[in-house]
């Protein structure tokens, strides 16, 4: 009688936790819309920033967890004047938290980046 002898099993390397999902297909463009609508009451030309004809645009990139938390962000491409940049940031900070994601999208963090715009009229 035979005895069959078991290889010993394949060593599997430890898996590490997934990263969070986050979508790539980019927003709705009815939520991108309502995002927008939200940071553009928030924003706030500053006042040092008009009497010295400052302009630019801040190229800002955020991300919005499910339900609605801006978990963080960060200036891609600044606009070139400090106090346009930091109005930027006061403005992501005080429209937190935005609307949830829509159920229709998927994963459950979203990355937008959006240019907000300092112009003189």
């Amino acid at each position: 009688m035979s005895h069959a002898v078991a290889a010993p099993a394949p060593a599997v390397p430890p898996v590490a936790a997934a990263p969070p999902q986050v979508a790539s297909s980019g927003p709705p463009p009815d939520y991108l819309a309502t995002i927008l609508a939200r940071l553009a009451r928030y924003k706030l030309y500053p006042r040092a920033a008009q009497l010295a004809r400052e302009e630019g645009t801040v190229q800002l990139r955020f991300t919005i967890a499910r339900d609605g938390t801006i978990v963080r962000w960060s200036i891609v491409q600044g606009s070139g004047h400090e106090s346009l940049d930091q109005a930027a940031e006061q403005m992501i900070e005080r429209a937190s938290p935005l609307p949830p994601l829509p159920p229709t999208l998927g994963g459950e963090r979203l990355e937008v980046t959006v240019p907000v715009r300092f112009a003189l009229r």
